[in-house]
């Protein structure tokens, strides 16, 4: 086998000595990555306007079921949401059309005592994430 090729870029020779380096190289980047995210901040408001005071915020992508970003809602009703992939987070969310859900912790205690999750109504059924720099929102809680 010619080796010059291999000379000329490993300067080593056709050894396996050249063989690790490159496949680390060539695997660089590879795997599933978090598509690029764009910073979204909001407020929560129940129907008529008050704050809402406590929870958190789902977005959820209507065209990729895998991308969830997530927030909490502050006491003045704002939130910024993360998306979490891969084993990595960042700031903000895919571009694309979300359906929100809202959550009160006051809300996920049953009759019973028993912890239930109920996501709450709001008013808007879609969300568009645009790639800008801020997308804001306003999301009306129904119930």
């Amino acid at each position: 086998m010619d080796c010059r090729l291999f000379k000329y870029f490993a300067g080593t020779g056709c050894g396996p000595a050249w063989v690790l380096p490159m496949a680390v190289l060539l695997m660089a980047g590879c795997g599933p990555q978090i598509p690029p995210c764009y910073p979204i901040k909001g407020n929560v408001v129940w129907r008529g306007g008050k704050n809402f005071t406590a929870g958190s915020i789902t977005f959820q992508s209507k065209t990729d079921q895998e991308i969830v970003a997530i927030g909490t809602i502050e006491k003045d009703g704002s939130f910024t949401v993360s998306t979490k992939m891969f084993g990595e987070s960042k700031d903000g969310a895919p571009e694309g059309e979300y359906t929100v859900m809202v959550e009160d912790p006051s809300k996920n205690v049953a009759p019973d005592g028993q912890m239930q999750i109920k996501p709450m109504v709001v008013t808007t059924s879609s969300f568009k994430v645009e790639p800008k720099e801020m997308n804001e929102f306003k999301v009306e809680v129904v119930q």
